[in-house]
């Protein structure tokens, strides 16, 4: 069986929730980095990659790749029926049913995987300069510390070898970026956090309000911005998805204390068009103009997080 070329970041489950009132799967689109004019596209072309999962999709040859794509796809499909009213719902004691698709979609958009990357090389670095490590190793019988090059090459080796020790989900020190973002998806702290300290809400508001980006999941009022999310300490002051055109899905580090308002939908969707990598979706072109119209005259109190790694554009 012929395997999928055309690879969601945003999953189709998701942007069906944004279909507008022609008829049809068709959602609003807008380059954010070209601003040009909404236009009306099917939700099969919307948020999709050729080859986006591939591993070593540079490679002449795909054939021995793995396909995060189907396995993704399995799951939301079979899950879709159910997973939308579950999160519009968030009965409790269901919460950790939603946790692992939370942070898969986290993790596998264009910015979410240069942050990966990232901490990847962070976390390589790290275990080459412990006492068993090839950094010490090298150092000392050169004499000299190694360049950034080196040193990258030597976090590799160092993690090459204790990929042959361990497990790689268990003890994620593999070249691997899709373990990397699997085991931080699975065994990483932040899971455990929205499971077991989030203060979970579903925020409703006005129908059309709410659009959504190629970076959907946002954050605010982390303890230290220069670390990704899932390598904090405590959760975030606030964690957002919009999950339909008028309800999102709130994570709070501790009860709300203040009321939901319409500010606050102004910050979540310019949050959503400041971190997207470069597509913004609506159910209507209307939205889509009055947020770029917003995002002009308002500031995002809450900057895109930095990555060193360069997203792969389409």
């Amino acid at each position: 069986m012929s395997q999928p070329k055309r690879h969601h970041y945003v999953p189709q489950m998701l942007l069906r929730e944004w279909a507008d009132e022609l008829g049809g799967e068709h959602i609003w689109v807008m380059d954010r980095v070209a601003r040009n004019k909404p236009r009306r596209a099917h939700i099969k072309d919307a948020m999709v990659v050729s080859q986006y999962y591939t591993l070593g999709r540079e490679r002449p040859t795909k054939a021995d790749a793995l396909w995060v794509e189907e396995l993704m796809a399995d799951w939301e499909d079979s899950a879709a029926r159910k997973a939308i009213p579950l999160l519009k719902a968030i009965p409790s004691k269901r919460h950790s049913a939603i946790v692992p698709w939370l942070l898969f979609q986290l993790l596998r958009t264009p910015r979410g995987q240069g942050q990966l990357a990232d901490d990847l090389v962070h976390t390589l670095r790290s275990a080459a300069e412990d006492p068993g490590g090839l950094i010490p190793f090298w150092t000392d019988r050169k004499g000299r510390r190694p360049n950034p090059d080196e040193a990258v090459a030597l976090a590799i080796a160092t993690a090459e070898i204790r990929a042959g020790m361990a497990h790689p989900l268990t003890e994620p020190k593999t070249t691997n970026l899709v373990n990397h973002m699997i085991a931080v998806a699975t065994y990483g702290n932040l899971g455990q956090q929205l499971v077991n300290d989030g203060e979970w809400a579903t925020l409703h508001t006005d129908p059309g309000s709410f659009i959504i980006s190629d970076h959907p999941v946002t954050y605010r009022g982390l303890h230290n911005p220069a670390r990704p999310v899932w390598r904090q300490r405590d959760l975030p002051t606030q964690l957002t998805i919009p999950i339909a055109h008028d309800v999102c899905l709130e994570i709070r580090g501790e009860p709300r204390r203040i009321r939901f308002d319409h500010d606050e939908v102004d910050q979540i969707n310019l949050r959503a068009w400041h971190w997207s990598d470069r597509w913004v979706a609506g159910n209507s072109p209307e939205a889509l103009d009055h947020l770029a119209e917003l995002a002009d005259q308002l500031e995002c109190r809450t900057p895109p997080p930095t990555s060193n790694a360069s997203p792969r554009r389409r």
